[in-house]
């Protein structure tokens, strides 16, 4: 629970480098943030491999670990420099903004959350080490399929901001949302080892066009005295959607197997696929 509340706080690190560069250069500096987990790609699950079974306690280990990267994480931060929020004279009103809820209304605050739920409720739901276990793959080989999907979720990062630049944040959540009909495609049509491989690698690069893309587009919705109340209520409104889905994905993965867990996606896939072109069409 502690450590989903540090994930908790680390998601707002993105709006914290949208914040500290010009209009025009938000999505890149976005972008390069999620880029930094390409790292976390081949450290995650290295050390989860070598450190599970070291000591007498299982995995005792790996979350010593943690320990130590979280003391490192701390140093880095607390090096940081952002420009301080500029303080309004005594006399002078402070600007509140538009109430929360007119900010909700704007389709495309409605579009930016769609999409991000959409992409983590879909990650949520990929109950890739279980599943592995379930078919019989060797104990290590979720490490591996893991690893190529935490590349796939952030090796893209280096040019998302760039391709959002070119082709526009529409274009990019679209191309997202055609990424996980093709991780669905190739996830029912097998489950051998390349199947998760090349699935789970697709799933993380439909994740990161629609994660950049939503946050991108979240940044552009808001007035700058508006945006602690509206980055705060995307994250909890995603974040609830992906807790909530996480607690049905196991009694869908026992009901109905790994097929049933994937199709169920096909729903809201085709919604927020829905709602995005009909963007496209209006911003054109």
């Amino acid at each position: 629970m502690l450590l989903g509340a540090y994930q908790g706080f680390t998601q707002y690190y993105r709006f914290a480098a949208a914040d500290a560069v010009p209009d025009a250069a938000k999505s890149k500096a976005i972008s390069f943030l999620i880029a930094a987990g390409v790292i976390a790609a081949f450290a995650g699950p290295n050390l989860a491999k070598f450190t599970q079974q070291l000591g007498v306690v299982p995995y005792a280990y790996s979350y010593f670990s943690i320990i130590l990267l979280s003391i490192l994480a701390f140093g880095v931060v607390s090096l940081l420099k952002l420009q301080k929020p500029v303080k309004l004279p005594i006399n002078e009103p402070t600007k509140k903004g538009r109430p929360l809820k007119e900010i909700i209304k704007n389709k495309e605050t409605i579009l930016a959350l769609l999409s991000s739920a959409t992409a983590f409720v879909v990650m949520a739901m990929t109950t890739t080490p279980i599943a592995m276990h379930g078919f019989g793959h060797p104990s290590d080989s979720p490490a591996t399929v893991i690893q190529w999907h935490v590349l796939g979720m952030f090796l893209p990062s280096f040019f998302t901001g760039m391709l959002i630049q070119k082709f526009g944040v529409y274009r990019i959540i679209f191309t997202g949302i055609l990424l996980l009909f093709v991780y669905i495609i190739i996830a029912v049509t097998g489950t051998g080892f390349a199947n998760f491989v090349t699935a789970l690698f697709i799933v993380g690069l439909g994740w990161n066009f629609l994660f950049i893309g939503d946050s991108s587009l979240l940044t552009k919705v808001y007035r700058p005295e508006e945006k602690e109340k509206t980055q705060a209520f995307n994250d909890f409104t995603v974040f609830t959607a992906m807790a909530i889905s996480s607690f049905f994905a196991g009694t869908l993965f026992n009901n109905f197997g790994w097929n049933g867990v994937n199709l169920v996606l096909l729903p809201l896939l085709i919604v927020t696929l829905i709602a995005t072109t009909r963007m496209m069409k209006h911003s054109s």
